[in-house]
This record gives C-alpha cells, sequence and structure tokens, in this order.
C-alpha cells in the first residue's frame, strides 16, 4: 500500500467540571490515535486506539478506560 494512501489523525481532551454545589470538581482526560486506510476517493477504513480517565467525584468513582474501534468510512467526495 502507497504511503499517501494512509492517514493518521490524532485527539487529545482535557475537560475541568465544578459541578457549583460543593461537590468535588471533576477531570476528565482523553487521547487516541487514529489511522485510515483510504482504498479509493469513497471508502476507507479507520482504526482507532485510545484512552479516557475520569477522577472520582461524590456520585461515583473514576477510573480508566481503554477502546478500540473499527470503522468502515463513506465519503461523498
Amino acid at each position: 500500500m502507497r504511503a499517501s494512501r494512509v492517514s493518521l489523525g490524532s485527539a487529545a481532551v482535557y475537560q475541568y467540571t465544578d459541578f457549583g454545589d460543593g461537590a468535588p470538581d471533576q477531570h476528565w482526560v482523553s487521547g487516541g490515535l487514529r489511522p485510515i486506510w483510504h482504498f479509493n476517493e469513497v471508502f476507507s477504513l479507520a482504526f482507532e486506539g485510545g484512552v479516557d480517565w475520569v477522577s472520582e467525584t461524590s456520585t461515583g468513582p473514576g477510573g480508566t478506560l481503554g477502546k478500540l474501534t473499527l470503522a468502515p468510512q463513506v465519503s461523498l467526495g
């Protein structure tokens, strides 16, 4: 497969939430990489691997979540 037929996307997100009711603030961090294989101008296949982390709050425990996604994509041109 030619290098011009592969692209790579990335994402990084941080969110801070102050609930305003005396509850602990919440922090959320997410990141991932998405390589995309383009078969032609219309069809591509994307794979994404990433991780999310959320801090503990008064409504529940925090934790880490790993995620893997495989997605066929169709473009209009």
